[in-house]
């Protein structure tokens, strides 16, 4: 089976249960961390699968931060991953007015 490149394995992914709403929900809170992830209502085994296909992609990235004694990991998104959710939602503006 022949192995699939970066652009095949983002276009396989775009359509795939979470991908948007996390995307969407790191825009909307400029970063986010893990439990947050696992309240998006996408299951927590999905949870966990889209975040790691978004961080191969390079779509966000991971950024540790020391509050208080405590290190938290926030998802931050990528310029990459800023246009493809732009052009997610603009996908999803044209279908809708289609309807």
């Amino acid at each position: 089976m022949e192995l699939l490149d970066e652009k095949d394995r983002l276009i396989e992914i775009i359509g795939r249960r979470g991908l948007r709403r996390i995307l969407k929900a790191i825009k909307d809170n400029g970063k986010i961390i893990l439990s947050d992830m696992l309240e998006l209502d996408i299951g927590h085994g999905t949870a966990l699968n889209r975040r790691e296909d978004l961080l191969k992609l390079e779509l966000i990235y991971e950024e540790r931060e020391k509050i208080g004694k405590r290190t938290y990991t926030f998802y931050k998104l990528t310029p990459k991953g800023e246009k493809i959710l732009s052009l997610l939602e603009e996908i999803i503006k044209i279908l809708k007015e289609e309807e």
